[in-house]
């Protein structure tokens, strides 16, 4: 009997301790972390010479490249198949980054700006 009551005690202190550890990380010191900014990929956006926008995309593009790839990607989860969604599913990725595509010397391919 007593045993049980030490096990208790020993888990109900446990386990304040690690709630009270959750807030640690609330109260350090921020340490300095380097950010890398890359300018126009965030923080303007991406528009072709006609004013077109890019990047983000319109909602609609997103929607169709999710739905061109639903079915590869829920195949690829059953069957544990990557090769699924390499063949059918990533064309609807490739479709909704399509306009942001460079050639091999990194150019853009459509001439987008930011």
């Amino acid at each position: 009997m007593r045993h049980s009551k030490l096990q208790k005690l020993f888990s109900v202190l446990l386990a304040a301790l690690l709630a009270a550890l959750c807030f640690v990380p609330a109260f350090a010191t921020p340490a300095p972390t380097p950010v890398i900014v890359v300018s126009g990929m965030g923080s303007r956006p991406m528009t072709l010479e006609n004013g077109k926008s890019v990047f983000p995309p319109s909602t609609d593009i997103i929607l169709k490249g999710l739905f061109k790839s639903l079915g590869p990607i829920l195949g690829t989860m059953v069957f544990q198949n990557g090769m699924l969604f390499d063949r059918y599913g990533a064309s609807g990725v490739h479709d909704l980054f399509d306009a942001l595509a460079v050639d091999e010397n990194g150019k853009s391919v459509q001439n987008v700006i930011s």
